[in-house]
């Protein structure tokens, strides 16, 4: 599912849109000018248990800092990588690499950009409203994020309220315009996410530009 999704972000657009969600590009297919590094810097060494600090995955941070610094990334169309993905990997098994930690690292950086691309910042709409959905935003949330409603197909959590949140349907969502709420798609399931976006740019939102996928 992951690779299936990774090999959907060929273009600079994609990948910059899809920064959020997880990491957009697999480490071990990756070329960069050294001028970038140089500039840039790299992945800054993961010192968490030296130092007292949350562990973070430190590739994914390398390339939110370079997104978030406008390079632009791209891939080639032939397949150049195979894959393996045994489960002794340390993506599978270290704490720098858990669900927690991207979270973490992710919510500085997505914290950043609502503020230059979210006009109502830190207002925003939730597509979403899962007990592991809500989780991965509770960094973004201990950082000033105001939650104004959930949006949800589930007919047991409409019209429900969540720590007095509205649970709203996918009807609900105005048209796009600048003053419409922002939205954040927060979903995972497979086909999921393929399905809000389709809703949402039938009523004239863009991810990157009034919505944005982040789980």
């Amino acid at each position: 599912m992951h690779v299936d999704w990774l090999n959907t972000l060929t273009t600079p657009e994609a990948i910059s849109a899809g920064r959020f969600v997880d990491s957009p590009i697999a480490n071990p297919s990756v070329m960069f000018r050294r001028e970038l590094f140089e500039r840039l810097g790299g992945a800054r060494p993961n010192t968490g248990a030296a130092t007292g600090a949350s562990p973070f995955p430190e590739d994914y941070e390398q390339w939110l800092r370079w997104l978030e610094r406008g390079v632009r990334m791209g891939k080639v169309a032939e397949e150049i990588l195979v894959w393996n993905d045994p489960p002794q990997r340390l993506s599978r098994t270290a704490a720098e690499y858990s669900v927690e930690a991207f979270a973490r690292i992710k919510a500085q950086y997505l914290w950043r950009w609502l503020i230059r691309h979210n006009p109502g910042h830190p207002r925003v709409w939730v597509w979403g409203a899962g007990r592991v959905s809500r989780q991965k935003l509770a960094p973004l949330l201990d950082m000033g994020l105001e939650i104004e409603a959930y949006v949800d197909i589930d007919a047991n959590k409409i019209g429900q309220s969540i720590h007095g949140i509205p649970v709203l349907p996918r009807e609900a969502i105005p048209p796009y315009s600048p003053s419409a709420p922002f939205i954040l798609a927060n979903v995972a399931s497979r086909g999921a996410r393929e399905e809000i976006t389709a809703w949402l740019e039938a009523l004239g939102y863009e991810m990157g530009e009034g919505a944005l996928a982040v789980g």
